[in-house]
């Protein structure tokens, strides 16, 4: 059960960042800081 949890929201994680980078292109630096505020949260 756990993992099968852990496998979704990891593939969810994956999706929101592939949006994220998509949507601020080449800006690779608002991209990991999005990204690290996230994962803080």
């Amino acid at each position: 059960m756990i993992k099968k949890l852990n496998n979704k929201y990891i593939v969810k994680l994956n999706k929101y960042i592939f949006i994220l980078k998509v949507l601020v292109g080449k800006n690779t630096r608002k991209t990991s800081d999005v990204v690290n505020i996230l994962l803080k949260k």
